[in-house]
């Protein structure tokens, strides 16, 4: 998470080594009217996560900072409506905010090329997309025609990458070196796209939805390389992961009914004379919805 005060307790300019003094803590309350209740986290973590995340005032009179790798137990949507309180170097809470939450543009890879030094019959084409992100965990939808028919049955168990369809450490698809291995950071030491694979129809269409852990948020998964692979685990085409621009008349397929009318200034009513057929609606990109204000 990332913070941006103006206020805060000039006694913290240096830091602070007391447990919850200059905190900035979310808690299990979900109302600045009441008491905020204890500190929110759950199992499976034990430890309170809170205790050590604190400001440190700035003489200029504003306090910015970043907390990374912070584990609640909670995904991104039960934390939404919590109580935030920011603390003062006594660990008194002197502010208290709530949370709301940021819609982010999807994205997605439909710019598809071949896999460096591959030469077999075989082309992506289709969208992986829209990908959204909750804390560091990916959800993406993908829809594919030019997949190897033989992973109608599944992946070749014996081949890690079989069947595949990865995102790489790699910004290019330019180069199998650059490309890279697979991408995962922060609390992820284990890859986890290795059980990530497609089954293909016989003419090798194929479309599913994935939940990936990766340990990246969203802004951290923006540009780098997706690769589809076939049932021998050579590489088929590459792609991008580019964030999704909406055109006019468009929204992120992450957007909600209160995002959309606070987008809007104004509501456009469509109308036509009798025996005309009415306006068509707006043409979105994948990842886009059709935004009914519009």
């Amino acid at each position: 998470m990332k913070y941006y005060f103006i206020g805060t307790d000039p006694a913290c300019e240096n830091g602070t080594t007391t447990p919850y003094a200059c905190g900035v803590h979310v808690h299990v309350g979900v109302s600045c009217e009441e008491p905020a209740g204890g500190l929110f986290f759950q199992s499976p973590v034990e430890t309170d996560p809170w205790a050590t995340v604190n400001y440190m005032h700035n003489t200029d009179g504003v306090t910015t900072g970043t907390v990374t790798d912070l584990m609640t137990g909670y995904s991104g949507e039960e934390t939404v409506g919590r109580v935030v309180a920011v603390h003062d170097a006594t660990g008194a809470p002197v502010a208290c905010s709530t949370l709301m939450p940021v819609y982010q543009n999807p994205l997605t890879a439909t710019n598809w090329g071949p896999y460096p030094g591959y030469s077999s019959n075989l082309a992506i084409s289709g969208t992986w997309g829209p990908m959204t992100t909750s804390g560091v965990t990916q959800t993406y939808a993908y829809d594919f025609s030019g997949t190897d028919p033989r992973c109608v049955n599944g992946a070749d168990p014996a081949n890690a990458v079989s069947c595949g369809m990865h995102v790489h450490v790699g910004m290019t698809c330019e180069t199998a070196e650059a490309i890279g291995g697979l991408f995962s950071k922060g609390v992820v030491t284990e890859t986890p796209w290795l059980v990530v694979n497609y089954v293909s129809d016989a003419t090798g269409n194929t479309e599913g939805t994935v939940t990936v852990m990766t340990g990246a948020t969203q802004s951290e998964m923006v540009g780098h390389a997706v690769v589809v692979h076939d049932y021998d685990g050579a590489g088929i085409s590459c792609a991008i992961l580019e964030m999704v621009s909406c055109p006019e008349g468009c929204l992120p397929m992450t957007s909600g009914q209160e995002y959309r009318r606070a987008r809007k200034a104004r509501k456009l009513l469509f109308s036509s004379a009798p025996g005309e057929s009415p306006p068509s609606a707006p043409s979105c990109p994948a990842g886009c919805m059709v935004d009914e204000n519009y």
